[in-house]
């Protein structure tokens, strides 16, 4: 059986990927701008795999928050956010998941990676933002995961 074991990083911060098959891991950086047809906002990657008889989707997105004392970091955090999971999950059940073929028990979870030292205070005004949280809601799982963290054990979780 073959399996994916690896990581994301973008500037400080990654995030450890296994486990599942078969797998496919789409940087969406790359699928954005290789494709004129779709725009706005989006999450950083989507890993796709098959475990124990279901289809797991994830939506991740990495930041490298550093300062959380400043009083425009809820801001920060709704304009950082806004739109990228809900944009990515429509992108991916209407061009990628039909590509694939994957239609049944699919499990979506979103995954928003932070370094450690912010994790509580980020988590608990997330946890606040209706916006952000309903957006959220879409997913079956979403959590928050500390930098060098692995997507499938969440640090904190959010639904």
């Amino acid at each position: 059986m073959h399996e994916l074991e690896g990581m994301y990083k973008d500037r400080n911060c990654c995030v450890y990927i296994q486990g599942g098959e078969p797998y496919v891991l789409i940087n969406l950086e790359k699928f954005y701008g290789q494709n004129p047809r779709i725009s706005g906002s989006h999450c950083d990657f989507v890993y796709i795999c098959f475990k124990d008889g279901e289809w797991n989707v994830f939506v991740v997105e990495l930041k490298d928050i550093q300062n959380v004392k400043n009083e425009d970091v809820k801001k920060e955090i709704r304009k950082s956010f806004q739109g990228k999971f809900s944009q990515t999950l429509s992108i991916l059940e209407t061009q990628i998941l039909s590509f694939f073929n994957v239609r049944c028990k699919i499990k979506r979870k979103a995954r928003i990676v932070i370094p450690s030292e912010v994790l509580n205070i980020i988590g608990s005004l997330i946890k606040k933002d209706t916006t952000l949280m309903g957006e959220l809601e879409l997913f079956n799982d979403a959590g928050l995961v500390q930098c060098y963290g692995d997507i499938w054990n969440p640090s904190i979780r959010l639904i």
